[in-house]
């Protein structure tokens, strides 16, 4: 936490409480996560058809790669950086709190840095390499529907979100290398052109999850590694 953690925090959940309309619009916006994730992945496949097809689904690809390396990096960070807890979880901060808000839903996961953050901004920072227009409305919804919600219930400082964004925007700064890019590219080109009734399908599913962070894939793996431990148990 730094310095100027506090101080935002306490900033930005003056108002809690006082509008509870818009505090519930916060908070089930918060929980819509594939509808926060819809327009970035519709977007993917709106460029995936566009022309010339070869350049378009270049830029897919390496953009989903870019993506895909800033969930498994910023939950990297999380899972072997040192414990920071979320400010809903600070007693010392003492910050008024939305109703309703599902404060042990965190419990145990390190607020450090925002994996959320890291997404979204991954998916701005490379819609700007598309088009200037493209990048500054993903900007945007990553800003004001994605961060500001996190910030506002107590779910992230302010340095959890600015480490987020600086991790999306390396991740794809390093899928659009020439090299990492040229590589995937290729591989998706091959599949699609030798199996494209296997292609398609796995590509929607996989884009489907990005929309959602792949919570579904880490929630199955949580109760099935939640059953081993149990079962070892038993044994």
């Amino acid at each position: 936490m730094f310095p100027f953690d506090p101080w935002f925090s306490h900033l930005i959940t003056a108002s809690v409480g006082s509008r509870p309309l818009l505090d519930t619009l916060i908070l089930w916006l918060a929980d819509a996560h594939f509808l926060k994730g819809m327009p970035m992945v519709l977007g993917l496949w709106w460029c995936w058809y566009r022309e010339p097809r070869d350049e378009s689904r270049r830029f897919v690809v390496s953009l989903i790669l870019g993506v895909t390396l800033a969930i498994v990096l910023s939950r990297g960070l999380q899972m072997s950086g040192p414990f920071n807890p979320r400010p809903l979880h600070n007693l010392a901060l003492d910050l008024p709190l939305v109703r309703g808000v599902n404060v042990e839903g965190l419990c145990g996961l390190s607020s450090f840095p925002s994996d959320h953050a890291g997404v979204f901004a991954a998916f701005a920072f490379g819609w700007f390499r598309w088009s200037r227009r493209a990048g500054s409305l993903a900007l945007a919804w990553a800003l004001l529907a994605i961060c500001a919600p996190r910030l506002y219930l107590g779910y992230h400082y302010l340095s959890d979100v600015l480490a987020g964004m600086m991790v999306g925007a390396f991740a794809v700064w390093l899928a659009f290398c020439p090299a990492l890019a040229e590589t995937f590219h290729r591989l998706a080109r091959g599949a699609e052109a030798g199996a494209p009734s296997l292609f398609y399908p796995a590509f929607f599913a996989f884009t489907a999850q990005l929309a959602v962070m792949f919570n579904d894939v880490r929630n199955l793996g949580e109760v099935g590694l939640n059953g081993m431990i149990r079962l070892a148990g038993w044994m």
